[in-house]
């Protein structure tokens, strides 16, 4: 990448603290939440509360907080190395795409060869097969996770909304702190996700206002402009994030929080 400086590169620095913060956030909670369990092994939200209480014993206590501690690293390690891809994803691809591709930038940066269609469009198709590389592997889960969020956030907010008299003080912050970290980690995907997307169309559309070396030069990148759709993340034909994706998650949680208010009365 010509002329690129992971060390003062912005997107670097924002993508670093974010990883910081997973990898530090993956490894408390599982530690607190074991920690919880086994000084309140009994707690209402704990799987040991179903055991009678002539069968309980000190010993299912640490059993349980062992059995959740591993279970929370192993689910934390998977989340915290997917994450890595991704972010290692976006600081190889959001540069080249942002700079080296969109020569109406003003800190176009690419060398001189890149400014020819035949290396331009090479060099592009090969952030494209990356692109679907990634969109395969990755594209599938989104929608997916995009169902989760909504029902794990709706269900809280419907419990707290409905059942509030009835919870006692730990259960409601567990339940809030739940909502909000799973609404802004969700809420972030998206908009990171979504100006992807708007860097990509800004990008290709950029092509058209270049004054390329020749007028047979422009006229071909004209052509192939019309055959690359932008680089979206999701199920291409089914689900694409775009920038409008935060607004249509928040609103189908209001919605859904009012229709589940309505009907379980």
């Amino acid at each position: 990448m010509p002329n690129y400086d992971a060390e003062t590169s912005r997107i670097n620095w924002w993508l670093d603290r974010f990883l910081i913060l997973t990898g530090c956030s993956c490894l408390l909670i599982p530690i607190a939440t074991a920690l919880r369990c086994l000084f309140k092994p009994y707690a209402s939200m704990n799987v040991a509360s179903l055991i009678a209480v002539e069968l309980r014993h000190p010993g299912i206590a640490i059993m349980q907080s062992i059995c959740l501690l591993y279970l929370l690293l192993v689910v934390c390690s998977c989340l915290i190395i997917h994450l890595q891809i991704v972010i290692m994803f976006l600081i190889l691809i959001l540069p080249i795409l942002e700079k080296d591709f969109r020569p109406t930038n003003p800190s176009f940066r690419t060398v001189d060869l890149l400014r020819s269609p035949e290396y331009f469009l090479k060099a592009y198709r090969s952030i494209q097969l990356l692109h679907k590389l990634g969109a395969e592997t990755y594209g599938q889960i989104i929608p997916l996770m995009q169902t989760m969020e909504s029902q794990l956030i709706i269900l809280g907010l419907f419990t707290l909304i409905r059942n509030f008299s009835q919870l006692d003080e730990t259960v409601v912050s567990l339940l809030v702190v739940f909502v909000i970290l799973s609404f802004c980690f969700w809420t972030g995907i998206l908009w990171a996700a979504g100006k992807f997307g708007s860097i990509s169309c800004a990008t290709i559309q950029s092509w058209e206002l270049f004054p390329w070396n020749s007028r047979a030069d422009r006229k071909y990148i004209i052509k192939f402009k019309r055959s690359c759709p932008p680089l979206l993340i999701g199920v291409q034909g089914v689900f694409n994030i775009t920038k409008v994706s935060v607004l249509r998650f928040l609103q189908g949680l209001i919605r859904g929080t009012f229709r589940a208010l309505l009907t379980l009365k």
